[in-house]
C-alpha cells in the first residue's frame, strides 16, 4: 500500500478538477504551497484557479490575473483576494505602488472606502476621478491629511457649503479650510455677498491689527493693504469707507507704535476726488464742537462686528482733532468710546463664556459617551480634550466624577488585558508544533502580536514593560513556535537568490542581442523573468525590475528594426512573385504562388497593419490562380465521383454475390465474368495534371491504378472461394445420393408387393442425381435386366477405388490390389493418360451402383470402404497411386 501511495499523484493533479479544487483550497503541503501561482495562473479549470488565487499572496501576480482574466468569476476572486490583502492593516512591500497601477474601477473604489491604511486609501483616490467619493471621503475619513488632500480636490461650491456644515463639530480646521475655499471662490467668481464677506473680514484684520500690534504688523499690513486694493474697486462705497476707516485706524495705530506722528484727515466725501476751489479752503475753518458731535454720533453698535476696530478708529480720529477742541468735551466722548468698549468686551465674554460652555457640554457627552461604551483609549482622549474646558466648580466635580469612573473602566481594562494577554500566550503555545504551513504560521504569529500591540496602546501606560513576566513569556512562546519554521524561510530564501542569480544571469545573455526566433525566444524569458518577480529577494525586485524592461524596450526597439527589414523583403518577394507569374507558363503559376507562400512564412513578420496589409496584396496575386485550380479540382472531383459510384455498383454486385444462396452460386461463373468485363471496362479516375516542382518543372506521374482494384480482387476472391464451396456442397449431396441409390435399387428390385416398389421408385426418382450418375443408373431405373456383379468384380471396384485415394486395403486384397497396381503401371508405360482420381472414383461407385450385386448384403461394406476412400482422398488424400 505505501508503493500505491508514493506512485499515486497527488489531489491537485488529478484530471477532476473539483477534486484538485478542493485539494488546492484545504492542502497545506509545501509543494502545493509552490506551486500556487503555476495553478492560479495555468490550471484550465476556472474552480481551481480561484481555489489558488484564494491562497496566494503576490500582489502583481494577483493584479495580472484580475486584469487579463476572461472568467468573470476569477477575475472576482483575484480581485478579494487583492482586496484582502491591500485593504488590510499590515499591506505588503510595494502596496501603494501597485494601487497606483491598478485600472480595477470596483476595487479601486472599495480600498478607498474600507482599506485600513491612509497610504492605501489616497492610492486609490488618486487613480478615482470621482467628485462624490472624494466628498465622501473628505467627510468621513479618519485620517485628517487625506481630509485636507480630498478638500483640495474638491471645487464645487455646494460640495465645500456641505463639508463645513458636517465636520464644523469634528473637525474645525477642515470645516475653516472649507469656508476659506468656498469663500475664494465666491470671491473670484464675483458673488455680491462673498464679496461683502471677504471685505467685512479685512476690515476685521485690520482691527485686530490696530489692537494687538504683533512682531510682524507691517509685513501683515502690507499683506492686507494689497488685499484691500485689489478688492476695493469690487464692492460699493458704503463698504469702502468702511474698510477705509479700518485701514486708516491701523495705519494710525502703526505711526504711534513707531513714534511717529500721524494727522488722520477726516473722512472725505463721495467728491472728495475734486479738488476745492482756492476761496473754500481759505474762507472755510473747522469747528471742533461740530467735529466732536459727527464723531459721537459714528459710536457703532455693540452688535456691529467691527464695533472694537471702529472705536479704535474713533479715538485716533479725536485725538488727532486740530483745533483742539475743548477737554471736557474730548473726555465726554472719550468716556463714550470707553463705554461702548467696556459693553463691547462684555459681550464678547458673555459669548466666549457660551461657547465655552458649550464645548464643555460636547467634550463632557463625548467623555462620557466614550465611559459608557467601554473604550479606556477614546476616553482618555476625551478627557484630555475635556480637562482644559473645566473653570467653574460644577465643571470641575463633573470632571472629578468622570475622573472617578475612567479610572474604574482602567482597572477593568487592566484586568481583561491581562487575561486577554494571558489567552494570547496560550494561543502562541498552541502553534508550535500545530503542522501549519510556515506561511501560515509567520501570519498568526503576526496576528497575535499585533493583537498585543493593540492591548499595550489600550493600556497605555498600564501596559506590561518589555520586562514583565507575561511579556517575556509571550516572546518566548513565539520564537518557539517559529523556530521550526526557520528552515522552509531560510531555504525559500536560498531559492530566491538562487531565481535572483538567474536573473543576473539573464541579464547578462541579454547584453548582445540575437536575432529572429532566438531574439524572441529571450523577450519572452525577460517577459516570463519579469512577471515572476515575486520568486527574488523583495530588496532587488525594483532594480531587476527597471533593468528588465530597460531590456524588453532594447529587444522592442530591435524587433521593430527587424521588422522594417521583413517588410522590405516581402515587398521584394511580392514585386519577384509579379514578374514571374507573368512570364511563366499557366501550369507552372500554381508553382510559383506555393513556392511564394512558403517563402513568406519563412521571413520575419512586421506588425499586424502591415502583415495585414501585405498578405493583402500577396493574395490579390494568388487567390485568382488557387480560385481557378480548384474550379479544375471540382470538375476533376465531379468525374471521379461518377467513376467512383459506377465501381461501387459493381462492387456491390459482387458483395451481394458473395452473400448469395448456394443454389445461386452454382450458376454465378457468368454473372462473374460480365462484372470482370464491366470492370475493366470502367476508365481511371481523372488524373490530376503533373505536380509541379520547385522552378515550375514538372515532376513524373506514377502509374496509374483504379483506387478500388485492391476491393475488386478481395471480393472476386471471396466470391470464388463461395463458388467453390457452393460446387463442392453439391457434389456432397450428389455424392450421398449416388450412394443411397444402390441400396434403394436393391430394395426395390427385392419388393414384393407393387405399392413398396412405387414408394422405392419414387424415392429414386427424389434423389439429386447429377446427371452423369442419372444416366449411369438409367438402366436400372428404368428396370432394365442386368447381370449381377459377383464378390470378385465388386473387390475389384473397391480396391481400385482404395489405389486411386492410396488408402489401405485388406490384407486378403493385396494380390487384388498389386495387379491393380501392375495395370496402370503398364498403362503409363504405352503412354496412356487417366482422369483425375475425383472421377476415377467417381467412376467406379458409379459402375458399382449401376448393376445389381449376386450378394446385396455386401453392398454396404462395399460402400462403406469406397466412402473411406473418397474421405482420404479429398481431405487428406494425395489423389493419385503411388
Amino acid at each position: 500500500m505505501k508503493l500505491f501511495g508514493l506512485l499515486r499523484k497527488p489531489e491537485w493533479e488529478h484530471a477532476n478538477p473539483e477534486r484538485r479544487a478542493r485539494a488546492v483550497a484545504r492542502s497545506d503541503e509545501p509543494a502545493l504551497t509552490a506551486k500556487l501561482p503555476e495553478l492560479a495562473q495555468a490550471d484550465p479549470a476556472p474552480a481551481v484557479r480561484i481555489a489558488a488565487l484564494a491562497r496566494v499572496d503576490d500582489l502583481s501576480l494577483l493584479e495580472r490575473r484580475l486584469r487579463g482574466e476572461r472568467e468573470p468569476d476569477v477575475a472576482a476572486a483575484a480581485r478579494s483576494r487583492l482586496n484582502e490583502l491591500l485593504g488590510g492593516k499590515q499591506p505588503a512591500e510595494g502596496a501603494e505602488a501597485l494601487v497606483g497601477q491598478l485600472l480595477d474601477d470596483p476595487l479601486l473604489q472599495t480600498l478607498a472606502g474600507s482599506a485600513a491604511t491612509a497610504g492605501i486609501r489616497r492610492a486609490a483616490l488618486e487613480r478615482i476621478d470621482k467628485p462624490g467619493l472624494w466628498l465622501e471621503r473628505c467627510q468621513v475619513d479618519p485620517d485628517p491629511a487625506l481630509r485636507r488632500w480630498a478638500l483640495e480636490r474638491i471645487d464645487d461650491p455646494d460640495a465645500l457649503a456641505r463639508i463645513a456644515e458636517s465636520v464644523r463639530k469634528r473637525d474645525k480646521r477642515l470645516a475653516r479650510a472649507a469656508r476659506e475655499k468656498f469663500e475664494a471662490l465666491g470671491v473670484a467668481a464675483g458673488d455680491p455677498a462673498a464679496l461683502r464677506r471677504r471685505a467685512l473680514e479685512l476690515g476685521e484684520q485690520f482691527g485686530q491689527l490696530s489692537r494687538q500690534l504683533p512682531d510682524d504688523r507691517d509685513a501683515r499690513q502690507q499683506a492686507l493693504l494689497a488685499d484691500w486694493a485689489a478688492l476695493r474697486p469690487r464692492v460699493d462705497a458704503d463698504l469702502q469707507r468702511r474698510i477705509d476707516g479700518a485701514a486708516a485706524m491701523a495705519e494710525a495705530a502703526l505711526a504711534g507704535a513707531r513714534g511717529d506722528l500721524v494727522r488722520t484727515a477726516p473722512p472725505q466725501p463721495d467728491n472728495a476726488d475734486e479738488p476745492e476751489s482756492p476761496a473754500t479752503t481759505a474762507n472755510t475753518a473747522p469747528d471742533p464742537a461740530a467735529q466732536l458731535r459727527a464723531l459721537a454720533e459714528r459710536l457703532p453698535p455693540a452688535e456691529q462686528g467691527d464695533a472694537l476696530a471702529v472705536l479704535d478708529r474713533l479715538e485716533a480720529e479725536l485725538a488727532a482733532l486740530s483745533p483742539t477742541p475743548p477737554a471736557g468735551e474730548v473726555r465726554a466722548v472719550l468716556e463714550q468710546i470707553h463705554a461702548r468698549r467696556r459693553d463691547i468686551r462684555q459681550r464678547e465674554a458673555a459669548v466666549q463664556r457660551a461657547e465655552q460652555a458649550e464645548a464643555w457640554k460636547e467634550a463632557s457627552r463625548a467623555f462620557e459617551a466614550a465611559l459608557d461604551a467601554g473604550h479606556p483609549g477614546p476616553a482618555r482622549e476625551a478627557r484630555e480634550r475635556c480637562a482644559p474646558l473645566a473653570t467653574t466648580p460644577a465643571q470641575h466635580r463633573e470632571l472629578t466624577g468622570l475622573d472617578a469612573r475612567l479610572a474604574e473602566l482602567e482597572r477593568w481594562q487592566r484586568w481583561s488585558g491581562s487575561k486577554a494577554r494571558q489567552r494570547l500566550c496560550d494561543e502562541a503555545a498552541e502553534l508550535a508544533g500545530s503542522g501549519l504551513h510556515p506561511d501560515a504560521l509567520a501570519t498568526r504569529l503576526r496576528e497575535l502580536q499585533e493583537e498585543w500591540a493593540r492591548l499595550d496602546t489600550i493600556d497605555g501606560d498600564a501596559a506590561p514593560g518589555p520586562e514583565h513576566g507575561l511579556t517575556r513569556r509571550f516572546r518566548a512562546l513565539c520564537g518557539r513556535a517559529i523556530a521550526p519554521a526557520r528552515a522552509y524561510f531560510a531555504k525559500r530564501e536560498s531559492l530566491r537568490r538562487e531565481r535572483a542569480e538567474s536573473v543576473d544571469e539573464l541579464l547578462a545573455r541579454s547584453e548582445a542581442l540575437p536575432e529572429g526566433e532566438a531574439l524572441r525566444a529571450l523577450r519572452q524569458d525577460i517577459a516570463g523573468a519579469l512577471r515572476d518577480l515575486d520568486s527574488v529577494p523583495p530588496a532587488q525586485r525594483g532594480e531587476y525590475g527597471r533593468r528588465l524592461r530597460e531590456r524588453l524596450q532594447a529587444i522592442d526597439a530591435a524587433q521593430a528594426t527587424a521588422r522594417e527589414a521583413a517588410v522590405l523583403d516581402k515587398r521584394r518577394l511580392l514585386a519577384r512573385l509579379r514578374r514571374d507569374l507573368g512570364a511563366a507558363e499557366p501550369a507552372a503559376r500554381i508553382g510559383l504562388a506555393k513556392s511564394a507562400q512558403s517563402e513568406w512564412k519563412r521571413l520575419p513578420r512586421g506588425t499586424r497593419e502591415q502583415e495585414n496589409a501585405l498578405w493583402s496584396e500577396l493574395r490579390e496575386l494568388v487567390d485568382p490562380l488557387f480560385a481557378g485550380e480548384r474550379e479544375r479540382s471540382a470538375e476533376r472531383e465531379a468525374q471521379q465521383a461518377a467513376q467512383r459510384q459506377a465501381a461501387q455498383a459493381i462492387l456491390d454486385e459482387l458483395a451481394a454475390l458473395v452473400d448469395a444462396e448456394p443454389e445461386r452460386l452454382l450458376h454465378a461463373p457468368a454473372h462473374l465474368e460480365q462484372l470482370q468485363a464491366r470492370w475493366r471496362a470502367l476508365p481511371l479516375e481523372a488524373e490530376a495534371p503533373a505536380r509541379p516542382a520547385r522552378g515550375g518543372r514538372p515532376m513524373p506521374r506514377r502509374a496509374a491504378q483504379h483506387p478500388m482494384q485492391a476491393r475488386f480482387d478481395r471480393l472476386q476472391a471471396q466470391l470464388e472461394a463461395a463458388m467453390a464451396a457452393a460446387e463442392r456442397q453439391r457434389e456432397a449431396v450428389t455424392i450421398e445420393a449416388l450412394c443411397e441409390a444402390g441400396a434403394l435399387l436393391d430394395a426395390r428390385d427385392a419388393a414384393s408387393s407393387g405399392a413398396e416398389r412405387e414408394g422405392l421408385q419414387a424415392q429414386l426418382e427424389a434423389l439429386p442425381l447429377a446427371g452423369e450418375d442419372r444416366s449411369a443408373l438409367c438402366a436400372r431405373l428404368e428396370g432394365d435386366s442386368l447381370d449381377a456383379l459377383d464378390g470378385q468384380e465388386v473387390e475389384r471396384l473397391v480396391v481400385g477405388a482404395e489405389l486411386y485415394a492410396s488408402a489401405d486395403s485388406p490384407a486378403e486384397s493385396a494380390t487384388l490390389r498389386r495387379e491393380a497396381q501392375m495395370q496402370r503401371l503398364a498403362a503409363k508405360l504405352e503412354g496412356g493418360t487417366e482422369a483425375p482420381a475425383e472421377q476415377q472414383l467417381r467412376q467406379l461407385l458409379r459402375e458399382l451402383q449401376g448393376r445389381p450385386l449376386q450378394r446385396p448384403d455386401t453392398r454396404a461394406e462395399a460402400i462403406r470402404r469406397w466412402r473411406r476412400a473418397w474421405d482420404a482422398l479429398t481431405t487428406g488424400g494425395a489423389g493419385r497411386a503411388p
